[in-house]
């Protein structure tokens, strides 16, 4: 038998209960490459 399977989103709303609790509230930064250039974005981490 398979473990069942949850989706991205019901993982995430598991993972944001531990982070509250943790009080893990730095921003999210994401890098990433268009064509040659290095993008970074960063935003607020927000507990909804």
């Amino acid at each position: 038998m398979a473990l069942p399977v949850i989706s991205k989103q019901k993982m995430n709303d598991y993972l944001k209960e531990p982070g509250e609790l943790a009080e893990i509230n730095e921003p999210v930064r994401k890098t990433y490459y268009k064509g040659n250039d290095l993008l970074m974005k960063s935003r607020p981490n927000t507990h909804y």
